[in-house]
């Protein structure tokens, strides 16, 4: 087991992230529907991007960087998140395509 482990936290579903944890809709004091509808989807797509992120970080083993070796407690949404702070961080190319891990 040890290093090898992957993480196996679920992400939290992404009207709770948006919600309560992750973007603070709610602090965005929209009333205009469509407008709140964009908001919403371009929400969304930051979640679907920072959880691809994340499972590239388990992928790539970018793990041992950004994480504790022997142990994985966080969410694919929490290891993406620290995955894209520590690419920004290192000026390293983010990606950015959605395209099929290859095992």
């Amino acid at each position: 087991m040890g290093a090898s482990m992957p993480c196996l936290h679920p992400s939290p579903p992404p009207i709770g992230r948006c919600a309560r944890r992750g973007f603070n809709l709610h602090k965005s004091h929209l009333s205009d529907p469509q407008r709140l509808a964009r908001l919403m989807m371009a929400a969304c797509l930051a979640y679907i991007w920072i959880i691809d992120l994340g499972v590239r970080a388990l992928h790539d083993q970018w793990r041992s960087v950004i994480h504790r070796n022997k142990r994985c407690d966080l969410s694919l949404f929490q290891l993406g998140l620290r995955l894209l702070e520590h690419l920004l961080n290192e000026g390293k190319r983010i990606p950015v395509s959605f395209q099929p891990i290859v095992v």
